[in-house]
């Protein structure tokens, strides 16, 4: 898929400190035609670990692989996907790390075409499960709180896979250095979890207006925040760690985010469908413009819609909201990294 193809091009480009051109042909990677995977083969495992405030996380993890054949996983027993369940892993040396987050009822699993073909270039990705706000699980009281908790879901998640990376009997021993930190990637509800986490604070006026406005799920994000937070008029949740962020069809938390996207300080890559119509281009748009002092790249994707980056929301809605198709032109409007 076109997408994975842009954005291995440019997690490649900063994870070697290159400076990109044309994302087709950047000094320093191996890409070749857009369906072409890497020299890996690809494992996957799914691990848990209990958080700071007691909840069980699963998360799973995507590796490059040593392998030259597996057995393909079905995730969670329920999707079958191309990666070796349980493969040895190649690591020899750790590889650049990708944190995932999904969309608002989405799981994991959600973008496995992504993870598996990020592992075949030789990243290690982890996604972690937002707790009650998967497809499996979904509570909409709990939305509020998804805003202060689903960055500390990656950093946590991040935590848990650099102690898997030191423990010697791990499948995962050797394959992560924290030192070298992570890039984050997310898909709609995800994309504010990845831009956040990266280092965009909260604007506390916007969710002061709307609390005056009548907005309780204002009022409540307002409320958690202080009682954690007492005295505290920045919202920061970001990561010093995340070296890199994408926003796939990224939602802006009904402007949230605001003018807190120029203070991101690492490269910045969005992608968004002209065709969504759940997070729709002027959204995506008032993302980028607020990012007018950071080295960013946007691609507007031709036949897209909001799902296509989540390809089992598109079968289950038998196509609703996925656009054309899944190999599509890019028009991108680029400033250099």
């Amino acid at each position: 898929m076109r997408q994975s193809y842009f954005v291995l091009g440019f997690l490649s480009c900063i994870a070697c400190s290159q400076t990109p051109s044309d994302p087709d042909n950047i000094e320093g990677t191996t890409l070749g035609p857009v369906t072409d995977k890497g020299p890996f083969g690809v494992g996957t495992l799914r691990g848990d670990y209990e958080d700071s405030v007691g909840m069980q996380i699963p998360v799973q993890v995507w590796y490059p692989s040593s392998a030259s054949e597996g057995v393909s996983v079905a995730y969670d027993s329920i999707y079958p996907g191309d990666s070796w369940d349980g493969s040895a892993a190649s690591c020899d040396t750790p590889h650049p790390v990708v944190m995932f987050s999904h969309g608002n009822s989405g799981i994991r699993w959600q973008s496995a075409f992504l993870m598996d073909f990020l592992s075949s270039h030789g990243f290690v990705v982890a996604a972690m499960d937002h707790v009650t706000n998967t497809f499996l699980d979904q509570s909409y009281e709990k939305f509020p709180q998804h805003i202060l908790q689903r960055p500390r879901n990656v950093r946590e998640s991040f935590d848990w896979l650099v102690s898997e990376s030191n423990r010697v009997d791990s499948l995962l021993s050797g394959c992560v250095a924290e030192e070298e930190g992570y890039a984050v990637i997310g898909h709609s509800f995800g994309g504010y979890t990845a831009y956040v986490t990266a280092g965009a604070p909260l604007s506390k006026d916007v969710l002061d207006l709307g609390c005056a406005d009548g907005q309780t799920a204002a009022c409540e994000v307002l409320s958690l925040w202080e009682d954690e937070n007492p005295g505290s008029d920045d919202i920061q949740l970001g990561d010093s760690r995340v070296w890199a962020a994408a926003g796939l069809a990224p939602w802006d938390a009904y402007a949230l985010l605001g003018v807190g996207m120029a203070e991101l300080s690492v490269p910045v890559l969005t992608l968004t469908g002209i065709e969504d119509e759940t997070t729709p281009l002027t959204m995506v748009q008032g993302l980028v413009d607020a990012m007018d002092t950071v080295p960013n790249d946007f691609g507007k994707m031709k036949g897209v819609g909001h799902f296509s980056f989540s390809p089992i929301a598109c079968q289950t809605m038998s196509g609703d909201g996925c656009g054309e198709g899944y190999l599509a032109t890019i028009s991108t409007t680029t400033t250099a990294l």
